[in-house]
């Protein structure tokens, strides 16, 4: 009761969560399961009007018992590319690694600054126009996994899952 009054006073209200609401499992089966929701976003009016964008996404939980939330906000748009970030798994990829090989082959200039800045230019041109693409299957079956999971625990607030499907979603976190 003192939380509520406490939202009331202060004109709280709760974000919504993107996918299925709850955020713990006791990780039972048959009539022992328990799901629950614990964890919740809560912010004044002020606070959403500030916001450009917001939304709470419910991450996956994996080996745990519980589902970590996550808040992504902004107060502005952004006018600027994303920055470039690396993917340390890039190497992994024969291709990747070996433009990445050739572009650090190459010295054609006389100042080791310049030229520095000229291989990492040109690597980033190219891993964004070449690689990419590659790594763009890994997130995919990554995101449909995910989704997967998600069907399979939503069904499992309804009713009990199968053996097969249980199983089914035990070798998806296993994977995830």
């Amino acid at each position: 009761m003192h939380l509520n009054s406490f939202l009331v006073n202060n004109n709280l209200m709760e974000l919504e969560t993107i996918g299925n609401p709850f955020t713990w499992c006791n990780n039972q089966r048959g009539l022992t399961k328990i799901w629950a929701k614990l964890d919740r976003f809560f912010v004044n009016e002020s606070w959403a009007e500030s916001m450009v964008h917001y939304q709470v996404n419910r991450l996956s939980r994996s080996y745990s018992d519980h589902w970590p939330l996550l808040l992504d906000c902004s107060t502005q748009r952004s006018k600027y590319a994303k920055p470039f970030r690396f993917e340390n798994h890039w190497i992994d990829y024969p291709q990747c690694r070996n433009n990445i090989e050739n572009i650090w082959r190459t010295t054609n200039l006389s100042n080791p600054l310049h030229d520095l800045s000229h291989r990492i230019h040109n690597l980033q041109r190219d891993l964004i126009k070449k690689c990419r693409r590659t790594t763009n299957g890994i997130e995919n079956q990554i995101r449909l996994t995910e989704q997967e999971i998600e069907k399979l625990e939503a069904k499992d607030c309804i009713r009990q899952l199968d053996v097969r499907e249980w199983t089914k979603l035990k070798i998806l976190n296993n994977k995830h």
